[in-house]
């Protein structure tokens, strides 16, 4: 059985060995407080609460634990993600990976903690990992953090620039 730590690497999509777990310790210290032999519902909330998964535990009246997926009222159509990943040319926006290196995923660009818009000029396709990665951080500071190119980023989805613009995919 994988350990607490292990998991959290499985859950954040981070290879053992790949130099990546100094940054999810840093970023995330709290991960390796947590009992993953028997958490607590209150625990698990934490954990997910934390991350960019939006699904929750909650136990009802009846003491049964129970998922609830708390973007719901965000949720976007098969057939609109389509429309995205083609607009997109099956490409993650920010590490530039396709399938079947990486699974998409749509990303809020400008993340909906943030006031963003849930529409579709504000969608990006993106790995699973880079989409994590991302979370709810300020899209320009993300950028910035991780040499892309925010304006060319920015132009494209808002339809006043090719893709060819953006120079970290090119």
């Amino acid at each position: 059985m994988p350990s607490g730590v292990e998991l959290a690497y499985q859950y954040a999509a981070i290879d053992i060995g790949s130099g990546e777990e100094d940054l999810f310790e840093n970023a995330y210290p709290w991960v390796y407080n947590i009992p993953f032999c028997n958490p607590t519902l209150e625990q698990w909330s934490a954990f997910l609460a934390r991350s960019d998964d939006p699904l929750i535990f909650e136990q009802d009246e009846t003491g049964h634990v129970k998922t609830v997926h708390r973007k719901v009222q965000y949720a976007i159509s098969g057939a609109v993600q389509w429309e995205i990943f083609a607009r997109d040319d099956f490409r993650c926006m920010y590490c530039g990976k396709r399938p079947p290196e990486v699974s998409l995923t749509i990303d809020h660009f400008w993340p909906l903690e943030l006031g963003g818009p849930n529409q579709r000029n504000n969608y990006a396709s993106s790995c699973r990992r880079c989409n994590k990665q991302k979370g709810s951080t300020d899209p320009q500071v993300y950028c910035e953090d991780n040499g892309l190119d925010y304006d060319g980023l920015s132009l494209y989805l808002y339809g006043n620039a090719p893709a060819s613009f953006i120079a970290h995919l090119t």
